[in-house]
């Protein structure tokens, strides 16, 4: 068993154990699978935050300027409250 797994199925057997405390069938239908299951989605969901993350850094210069398009174009829309697709495909498209 590697660390993680030792750490994943420690983790697993305290959440269960305590939630045993207050209502045994929710600890009993929660399996270690369950949770693996869980954990999968979730690292992948951190791993695309990472990309996504990464290039922003690269292409923060593109970013800014499409943030700041978007900031001028409610600013000087205050009282719109429908954002159109037209409007976002404007402020997305050069």
């Amino acid at each position: 068993m590697t660390r993680e797994e030792d750490l994943l199925r420690h983790y697993h057997d305290a959440l269960t154990a305590q939630l045993n405390k207050d209502n045994a069938a929710v600890a009993t239908a929660y399996t270690y699978q369950a949770m693996m299951d869980q954990y999968a989605c979730a690292v992948t969901d951190f791993y695309r935050f990472t990309v996504g993350w990464n290039m922003y850094m690269r292409n923060e210069r593109r970013t800014r300027a499409i943030v700041d398009k978007t900031i001028a174009a409610f600013r000087c829309r205050p009282n719109d409250s429908i954002v159109t697709d037209e409007l976002c495909i404007s402020l997305f498209t050069e």
